[in-house]
């Protein structure tokens, strides 16, 4: 991810009917900040930020973002993990409001046999 701020545009997630900034279903991807540089993910008003749904037994890999200002989502306003296998690298989250799960909400339950997890670094 180039600095600067995700900010514009939203998707809808195909397991969530909440408008997501940043929705990454079926896609086990890395998304890097430089140390130093600022990154972040903006959520809004009804906004999720990041979605994290139905990897399939792929990892998606957060490092060096900052996720911020999502508010009035019910589970996980800032990100929203379900079915997935994630890693979470320095990430920073900052103002984040929802009904369970300001800032994060994960879902571990288990899916098709697989039971996810979530790996929190730095």
């Amino acid at each position: 991810m180039s600095a600067g701020e995700l900010n514009s545009g939203t998707q809808t997630s195909k397991l969530s009917e909440f408008p997501t900034r940043l929705a990454l279903d079926n896609k086990a991807v890395s998304i890097y900040c430089d140390v130093g540089e600022v990154c972040s993910i903006k959520g809004g008003a009804g906004v999720r930020a990041v979605s994290i749904e139905d990897i399939g037994g792929g990892r998606t890999t957060l490092s060096g973002i900052t996720i911020k200002d999502a508010d009035q989502v019910v589970y996980g306003a800032g990100l929203h993990i379900k079915y997935a296998f994630c890693t979470l690298v320095r990430v920073t989250f900052s103002n984040n409001k929802a009904t369970k799960g300001g800032a994060i909400y994960i879902d571990t339950a288990s899916n098709n046999g697989y039971t996810y997890a979530v790996n929190l670094q730095g």
